[in-house]
């Protein structure tokens, strides 16, 4: 589970975080920063941010990132087109033969 980092960038609040994204078959963690909140008098301990940064991060911590739970979809049909040529090309291969 992550937490993230808050921190003050500029005149306003900011989150760091890592994301898993799959990247030539290998997940690959990738550091992501948000703007959360102005720098106000209503923003202006950390507590009060907390909330709002685990808006940003219960995507992140809910999904269940693993090795085929973050490919897009032309990266999945890809790599189906290209499984089922694979396999009709060996029953082919296998029938012919």
């Amino acid at each position: 589970m992550q937490r993230g980092q808050i921190f003050k960038k500029g005149r306003s609040r900011s989150l760091r975080y890592r994301v898993p994204i799959l990247e030539n078959g290998e997940i690959v963690q990738l550091q992501v920063c948000k703007r959360v909140a102005p720098l106000d008098k209503k923003y202006e301990s950390m507590r009060s941010i907390a909330p709002l940064a685990l808006k940003f991060l219960a995507p992140v911590n809910a999904a269940n990132f693993g090795r085929d739970s973050n490919q897009s979809y032309l990266q999945w049909a890809s790599h189906l087109a290209a499984f089922c040529v694979v396999s009709r090309t060996a029953k082919t291969a296998l029938l012919s033969g």
